[in-house]
């Protein structure tokens, strides 16, 4: 009787089940994941105490990304509003404060919710809606995210994605222009590459039927009220850059390469910055290849090659690891499909080049959550009933590597 009444056959229900135990499954290792967070590993909170005491420079950097100029001085690298959102909790709880992933999680819970009315504004059912939001949640590099955001690099990642989630939100529902523009603004003061959302947020506002081309009193309009906040953004990240360093463009990863031929066991980031540099094609291959080709990759060593090491800690592909994104080549191909994927291209080019790929990280490519939010746009734009009952089973065999990944992680990690 249950099944006629809500309409769901019984294999529906079946599946969804499923789903709701994958669910309760990730939740719990998130808590105690939460309940295991020490304090002094995430270096903006460091900051967040700088800026308290009314000084740019930390004492101490609590990660290895951790410049130190000429005369002494240690500084965060990585843009500063992520210590801005834990000043308050820094002001209260102290540097030692140790709650940067329950923080994250509220900022994903959020973001969850968002996503699940973005799908919904573009035509998918609340059913598919959930099980996209929950892939994107927990079959994709935001489960990562939420498990390690501990570290400055995965917190700021959080806090990113919050932002980006919150301008498409604005795209697609109030279309506020000096919001989206903050957004994306306060998103590039978290991770750079985020700026370039601009044009793909652009594009969405725009009547589908006028080209993105046509220049007329509306869309300078648009432009202005959206880059407004972001050409504020930038300029003060400029200033910022020339307080610390002296230099608008310096951001502080001069001073942590050394320029040396000598090699550091077990330091492979280390060993690139100093041999090779920040940038370079050298590292085009290797970051080609794991960020779309590499699989499900759980190592062994020894002379039998039968002791377990654990997962590969440069990670697994994106389409590897999260194969419902295919979903997202079936879009109608709109004017927007053109710019999000020129986009994309862009963010994934000059990371293609950069010195490290995301590492450390567990089954996935973090650093593709820079435009992952674009693509699952187009996923959205995808969804039909018939291809949902084949996304449902990869979102779902992504959810289990993913169980499976962190699990053997965990595993290896007790039995050291």
């Amino acid at each position: 009787m249950h099944t006629q009444r809500t309409g769901y056959k019984p294999g529906q229900l079946i599946l969804d089940g499923i789903l709701a135990v994958f669910i309760a499954t990730f939740i719990a290792a998130l808590l105690f994941a939460m309940l295991r967070e020490q304090g002094f590993t995430n270096s903006y909170a460091a900051l967040a105490d700088a800026f308290l005491h009314g000084q740019l420079n930390v004492e101490r950097c609590f990660d290895v990304d951790c410049a130190v100029s000429p005369d002494g001085r240690s500084w965060v690298i990585f843009p500063p509003f992520p210590a801005l959102v834990s000043l308050p909790f820094v002001m209260i709880f102290g540097v030692e404060f140790s709650g940067f992933i329950p923080l994250a999680t509220v900022f994903v819970a959020v973001s969850t919710l968002l996503w699940i009315r973005i799908f919904r504004s573009q035509g998918v059912e609340m059913r598919e809606a959930v099980w996209l939001t929950v892939a994107l949640v927990f079959a994709s590099p935001v489960y990562l995210l939420l498990l390690r955001a501990n570290g400055i690099w995965f917190f700021a990642q959080a806090v990113s994605f919050l932002l980006v989630t919150l301008s498409i939100y604005e795209a697609f529902h109030k279309k506020r222009l000096v919001l989206i523009g903050v957004f994306i603004g306060l998103a590039f003061l978290t991770r750079q590459m985020s700026v370039f959302y601009a044009p793909f947020i652009l594009v969405l506002l725009l009547n589908s039927k006028q080209p993105v081309w046509r220049i007329n009193r509306e869309l300078i309009t648009k432009i202005f009220w959206i880059g407004l906040p972001i050409a504020l953004s930038i300029g003060l990240y400029f200033i910022y850059n020339n307080v610390r360093f002296g230099d608008f463009l310096e951001n502080g990863y001069r001073y942590l390469i050394e320029s040396s031929d000598e090699l550091v066991p077990g330091e492979p980031i280390t060993n690139r910055l100093n041999t090779v540099g920040l940038f370079s094609k050298d590292y085009a291959l290797f970051n080609f290849v794991y960020m779309f080709f590499q699989g499900f990759h759980f190592e062994f060593t020894g002379p039998n090659a039968l002791t377990s090491v654990g997962m590969d800690r440069w990670g697994t592909s994106l389409f590897a690891a999260s194969p419902f994104v295919f979903l997202a080549l079936l879009a109608p191909f709109r004017q927007e499909n053109f710019v999000g994927y020129a986009v994309i291209l862009l963010i994934a080019g000059v990371t293609i080049f950069y010195h490290s790929n995301g590492y450390s990280q567990i089954n996935a490519q973090r650093y593709t959550l820079d435009w992952l939010p674009i693509l699952m746009v187009f996923v959205a734009r995808a969804v039909t009933k018939a291809r949902m009952e084949v996304v449902r089973l990869l979102i779902l065999y992504a959810l289990v590597l993913n169980l499976v990944a962190f699990a053997l992680t965990a595993w290896v990690d007790m039995t050291a």
